[in-house]
Formats: structure tokens, sequence, C-alpha cells
């Protein structure tokens, strides 16, 4: 069973593991997909840099999802090697 705060997600149940950005890039994070298509997210960072500077583009944006990548992967290997979905 996954808890993800008052959530519980049984692990059968997920079928991948998402980093994603949101449009607009002000809002990344990583969520789990259920079987029946359900997005369940597991945390998220809302960062306004890329309203805010007009010099912000991809390799900032690069630089700041990093840590989504790595928490996927990890979540999906403790989840028994679900797959990754890069950026739904």
């Amino acid at each position: 069973m996954l808890h993800v705060g008052t959530a519980r997600v049984p692990v059968r149940e997920i079928a991948a593991v998402e980093p994603y950005v949101a449009e607009g890039w002000v809002e990344r994070g990583v969520r789990v997909r259920t079987a029946d298509g359900s997005l369940v997210t597991i945390v998220r960072d809302v960062d306004l840099a890329p309203l805010a500077d007009p010099t912000y583009d991809g390799l900032n944006l690069m630089a700041d999802v990093w840590w989504t990548h790595a928490l996927a992967r990890v979540l999906a290997d403790a989840l028994g090697g679900r797959p990754i979905v890069d950026c739904t």
C-alpha cells in the first residue's frame, strides 16, 4: 500500500510513475497513475520563476526538475519496477 497524505493506493493498482512539469513550467512534481487512469500526486513544487524571469529557459527548467526524475526512478524501483512515463 502506498500512503500519500490521507490517500491509500494499493501497489497492485499503480500502472506507472510520472515525473511531470505542468503547463507554464510553474508546477513540477511526481505522481502515480493507477490502472483506471487516476493520478495521485506524490509531491509537487510550485516555483514562480518561469513567470517572473524573462530569461528563464529550458536549461533553467532542466536544472530545476532533476529531482523529479531521480525521485521517480527510486519510487518506481520501490514499487516493484513500475514503468516511468515522462512528462505526460
